[in-house]
């Protein structure tokens, strides 16, 4: 009777560990089903990745987790959630060289780090331990079978992932992988929309688009703002001269001096050709004056072209004394560059009101 007993009790134990390792599983499936419903969304990852780390944390312990991107000899930091701070931020570029995502596209196997006081494998250990983070996972994100970045994630409490939990992971980063490949795609093509490949600046079209936006942001809120389009003196005459490979390399050292020349909240742009312009919030027409002067001097003096000296012609305009739509302060920059190099070249003007009585009568 007792071992009848037993055995009907050891059936049932039995059948009631299935059905909750089954709950288990399917609880762990609804994860994975969920977070990556989350991260393919949006083509922006790092909108939902707070939601999808929250799904992340009803099976795994999760205290830090990032989605990396390998660009080159560098990691492209994609997406980041932390609640324990963190030694790095969204977009930040970290060299590959010796580091556990190198390790991981190397060898297309995951990492798992138990205890990172007892043994640290990689140099950004020493970040991570200063953060509290004590146990770390490391899994690759592959696409056609090639690495194109990595999901890590961390935890406070040492021995935090064990093969459970690392599987979960690894069918999660198989998931993800795709859409984060498609953020990736994404990102390249809103870049290549918004940048002049050439001299990395923004091009024409986001200087229409910044530029309506200032307009918007000064008329709510008051003040004025100016615009600066400056051309290089000659450039036809030297492009023909030197060739184009030259030309192209002149017009990269131009974008490179504006940038530096400029302050961190102006926004400088290709325009097109040999065109560049400056956009200069809540400057009036005499500050930016002097921003074009400053970088008129240093063209002449830092741009390297061999024996030949390259200068410039800058045309400067304000809002909304010059003009009032985007194409109206455009145009009166535009006016002032070419009065500038009818003059002579090599000098700044003003959009003045007698260069716009000529206007008017031409």
């Amino acid at each position: 009777l007792l071992e009848e007993i037993v055995d009907r009790v050891a059936v049932s134990m039995e059948k009631e560990y299935l059905r909750e390792q089954l709950r288990e599983r399917e609880a762990e499936l609804s994860v994975i089903n969920r977070s990556s419903s989350i991260i393919t969304s949006s083509l922006d990852i790092q909108k939902t990745y707070g939601r999808f780390v929250k799904e992340l944390k009803k099976v795994v312990d999760a205290n830090w987790a990032t989605i990396t991107l390998i660009e080159d000899e560098e990691i492209n930091i994609l997406a980041l959630y932390s609640e324990v701070g963190s030694a790095w931020q969204v977009g930040e570029r970290l060299p590959l060289k010796d580091t556990a995502t190198e390790w991981v596209a190397n060898h297309k196997e995951i990492v798992v780090e138990p205890d990172l006081l007892r043994e640290s494998r990689f140099p950004t250990g020493k970040y991570h331990i200063e953060h509290g983070l004590r146990s770390i996972v490391y899994l690759p994100l592959m696409v056609k079978n090639q690495v194109i970045g990595g999901l890590v994630v961390g935890s406070c409490n040492p021995n935090a992932y064990h093969q459970r939990q690392v599987s979960l992971l690894e069918k999660l980063a198989l998931q993800i992988a795709m859409s984060v490949e498609n953020s990736r795609l994404y990102a390249q093509a809103e870049h290549k929309a918004r940048f002049d490949g050439l001299t990395g600046l923004l091009n024409r079209s986001s200087m229409d688009t910044l530029i309506a936006g200032e307009i918007s942001r000064h008329s709510r809120y008051g003040g004025i703002f100016s615009v600066i389009i400056f051309d290089l003196d000659s450039f036809k005459a030297f492009n023909d001269k030197r060739g184009h490979l030259a030309g192209d390399k002149l017009l990269k050292q131009i974008g490179s001096i504006t940038q530096n020349t400029i302050r961190g909240s102006d926004q400088a742009f290709r325009y097109g050709g040999d065109e560049f312009a400056v956009l200069l919030p809540q400057t009036d027409v005499d500050a930016a004056h002097k921003v074009a002067e400053r970088l008129r001097e240093r063209i002449c003096g830092e741009a390297e072209a061999g024996d030949v000296l390259i200068t410039a012609s800058f045309g400067l305009a304000s809002w909304p004394a010059d003009g009032i739509g985007p194409q109206e302060i455009v145009a009166a920059a535009d006016a002032a560059l070419y009065y500038a190099k009818r003059n002579g070249g090599n000098q700044c003007q003003f959009y003045s009101a007698a260069l716009r009585d000529s206007d008017k009568a031409a």
